[in-house]
């Protein structure tokens, strides 16, 4: 923790640099990680995908539901 504090500045002014690429900074205390820093792009990206896996589990539920009930998705929207 100490030498984050003392290094934010040019921590962040790396992930700012190598954007995307940048490899994640783990933060904590006593050698246990207890955070990560990343770039802003990697943490868009992350969010995104976690968002397109909430909305395929959202999906297969629906569809399961539907084929609990005996009912078939159509070709339409499959």
């Amino acid at each position: 923790m100490r030498d984050a504090r003392k290094n934010i500045s040019r921590i962040l002014s790396d992930l700012q640099e190598a954007g995307p690429q940048a490899e994640p900074v783990f933060i904590g205390a006593h050698r246990k990680a207890e955070g990560v820093l990343l770039s802003v792009e990697s943490y868009r990206e992350l969010a995104a995908l976690r968002e397109r896996f909430r909305r395929g589990e959202a999906v297969a539920s629906a569809w399961g539901s539907l084929r609990a009930e005996g009912l078939e998705p159509t070709a339409q929207f499959v």
